[in-house]
């Protein structure tokens, strides 16, 4: 339904169960003989959402090269909020204040640990005082099934357990790359597509936002008059 969401989870599971799983067997689709398959089946939107509005800034993304030494890492611009996104490497996001905080006054990304040495590894993006426009906001609430097969009934118990586990210690990631919330609904069994080994299913209700955006028109024409007293 929403691409942005899917790859997240997607990733996250890739990330999470890398050794126990092959990246290549975590996919999103329904008929898998075996691994994860991350499935949308379901999605709602709230009447209310298209009546909230917010006022839409120019962003800027910034990215530097790394030394292996250096800690901060100074903006040209000044973010007019906090910042949105820090990468290292460009694709990991990183997290406030576990990873990095940003001082005001030297207008500076910090990091708590020296990132390694390389070139554009390093990406931060932010807002800049300038409004663009103005936003509404459509939320979503998706309803996800991932479906977990393997060749034994141990196995499958093994790598359902372990994908709970990586989805929630993958959560800020998860926010940071447009899910707003995500809750573990229930989780049963369904036959395998081949085999006599049942698919465990974990059921999840994730809520998003997508963006509507309004852009404010240019000013083409200034006129100033003189009043009259």
């Amino acid at each position: 339904m929403i691409p942005e969401i899917d790859n997240a989870l997607i990733s996250s599971l890739q990330k999470g169960l890398e050794g126990m799983v092959p990246a290549e067997d975590i996919v999103q689709g329904m008929d898998r003989k075996k691994g994860l398959s991350v499935c949308n089946t379901d999605f709602t939107i709230e009447e209310s959402g298209m009546k909230v509005t917010e006022v839409r800034n120019e962003e800027k993304l910034e990215v530097f090269d790394t030394d292996g030494q250096l800690l901060e890492f100074r903006l040209t611009d000044t973010p007019v909020k906090e910042i949105l996104k820090v990468e290292h490497p460009r694709g990991r996001f990183r997290t406030a204040p576990d990873d990095f905080t940003f001082d005001r006054v030297k207008n500076a990304v910090v990091f708590r640990e020296a990132p390694k040495k390389g070139k554009d590894s390093i990406a931060v993006t932010y807002e800049l005082d300038k409004p663009l426009g103005e936003s509404h906001i459509l939320k979503f609430s998706l309803l996800y099934s991932i479906i977990i097969a393997a060749d034994n009934a141990a196995d499958r118990d093994k790598i359902t357990l372990a994908t709970i586990e990586a989805l929630y210690r993958d959560v800020g990631n998860l926010f940071l790359q447009g899910v707003d919330d995500i809750k573990f609904n229930r989780g049963y069994t369904i036959d395998a597509v081949e085999g006599d080994v049942k698919s465990s299913v974990l059921e999840y209700t994730v809520t998003t936002s997508r963006r509507i955006d309004v852009t404010y028109p240019a000013i083409t024409k200034v006129d100033i008059k003189k009043s009259k007293i």
